[in-house]
């Protein structure tokens, strides 16, 4: 079925899904620790580059080690990461925090018929196994990092998220 006619350029609805940055770097490394640590790409190779083949070389089984490795290459990695795909012309930037609400939203958009309760129900994909692999952030890395993220926290609305989580976390 043709959604829309025209340029794609001008007619293609564009959208995409963004996470807290914080969570991000735990769902990454979560990731990435538990089938080891591949190279993604290669950075310097147009036919094989990847948007994480910059973090190469920086996997470490502790996180918070992890983390530091990704700061001082990249500092505000996550946030230039969304940067390269939530530019002019996207129409819908989801969080992966209310994945199924926003696809709805985006389907919607679309006009597409489709099983509201089937995407509702689906069994989540691509998840970490929280228990194996736990997190525990340094306090003073995670404020860093809040800070190296802070223009990515405000754009995507996650300030909130980052307040509340230190007031858990204070002293």
């Amino acid at each position: 079925k043709q959604i829309f006619s025209g340029e794609p350029e001008e007619n293609t609805f564009r959208f995409c899904f963004v996470r807290n940055p914080l969570t991000w770097y735990e769902s990454f490394w979560r990731f990435k620790v538990s089938i080891g640590w591949e190279p993604d790409g290669d950075e310097l190779d147009k036919w094989d580059w990847h948007p994480n083949s910059m973090l190469n070389g920086l996997g470490d089984d502790d996180f918070n080690q992890f983390v530091r490795n990704v700061t001082k290459k990249r500092p505000g990695y996550v946030t230039e990461l969304y940067g390269w795909y939530t530019k002019t012309g996207i129409h819908f930037v989801g969080k992966q925090e209310d994945l199924v609400d926003g696809l709805i939203k985006v389907l919607r958009v679309l006009n597409l018929n489709f099983d509201e309760d089937f995407v509702r129900n689906f069994e989540p994909q691509n998840t970490s196994d929280y228990a194996k692999y736990p997190v525990a952030w340094d306090k003073a890395l995670r404020k860093d990092v809040e800070r190296l993220e802070y223009a990515g926290i405000v754009r995507y609305g996650y300030e909130r998220m980052v307040d509340e989580a230190i007031a858990v976390t204070a002293p």
